[in-house]
């Protein structure tokens, strides 16, 4: 690469593999805190269909929105950029952020799971 990413010292390590391997590793904790936020929105929504479209459509508005503000560096708050890291600063921001909508979405789901458990 002829620009600076964070895979700039991966590259070479293990024949390209390591890049290979990284990137599936975030396909897999992208797809985690998506899943948990999918089951967070069936606890709260009663209605199946809507509770498996909200996150798609949650996911695609709030790609548009932080590509919107480029410039600003919005597009590092992107979820598309949480699986493709070069773009980020550092891995940190990437943890941090997975971790975050990972706890909201799963305290969320246990508050109203709860809820919902009692009252059925």
């Amino acid at each position: 690469f002829s620009y600076c990413t964070l895979y700039n010292r991966f590259i070479e390590m293990w024949n390209g593999k390591a890049v290979m391997f990284h990137i599936c590793l975030m396909g897999f904790v992208f797809g985690m805190v998506w899943a948990s936020i999918g089951i967070m929105f069936a606890v709260i929504i009663p209605n199946r269909y809507v509770a498996l479209g909200l996150p798609v459509a949650i996911f695609f508005v709030a790609n548009i929105i932080c590509n919107l503000f480029m410039e600003q560096g919005g597009y590092k708050f992107g979820p598309v950029n949480m699986i493709y890291v070069d773009v980020q600063d550092s891995m940190i921001h990437v943890i941090v952020y997975q971790t975050v909508l990972l706890l909201v979405s799963g305290v969320i789901y246990l508050l109203v799971g709860n809820r919902r458990l009692k009252n059925a």
